[in-house]
């Protein structure tokens, strides 16, 4: 069990900073210009989804680049051979 969540973390290679800083940024500046208050059940569905998109994006750039990443030799022990 323990290597099968971290081939999943692996292959999810979740680092998606930049993403969540800048959509937070964005939407804190078009509340204020659209004079709209944000909630917390808003801040939870933005980062959920900024989560759920970019580890799909990930995963499914993983996937796709599996032929590339076997012959890699930095990459070639990932979870997708």
């Amino acid at each position: 069990m323990l290597t099968i969540s971290k081939n999943i973390m692996n292959l999810q290679k979740q680092r998606f900073g930049i993403l969540v800083f800048t959509a937070i940024g964005a939407a804190r500046i078009a509340s204020f210009l659209f004079d709209v208050s944000i909630n917390y059940f808003t801040w939870l569905l933005l980062l959920s989804g900024m989560t759920a998109s970019s580890v799909a994006a990930n995963t499914l750039t993983g996937y796709n680049d599996r032929d590339i990443y076997a012959v890699m030799d930095t990459t070639k022990d990932r979870s997708i051979p």
